[in-house]
């Protein structure tokens, strides 16, 4: 089932670029505590939830070609085969 959007609460389609809020928790930043999804459209949207709350907010934008999610090449630009699928 495909998630629903936090902006306009419509559907988001595999095919779609979307993004990602998460609201790290207070005491440890490395945790989160609210997960939202929202369309590219909607940006708008996920930017005043972001600033109507005084907190720490990690927004990640996932494309729709698997290539771009990638990492960046690591060990100065060669790439090793078993590092390739970890960031």
């Amino acid at each position: 089932m495909s998630p629903r959007c936090a902006g306009c609460k419509e559907r988001i389609t595999k095919g779609e670029p979307d993004l990602s809020l998460r609201r790290m928790s207070d005491d440890n930043p490395t945790r989160t505590v609210l997960h939202l999804v929202f369309h590219e459209r909607c940006k708008d949207a996920a930017l005043e939830r972001a600033t109507e709350t005084p907190a720490l907010w990690l927004m990640t934008h996932r494309y729709i070609e698997a290539g771009a999610n990638r990492c960046l090449p690591r060990y100065g630009g060669i790439r090793h085969e078993r590092a390739a699928h970890r960031c």
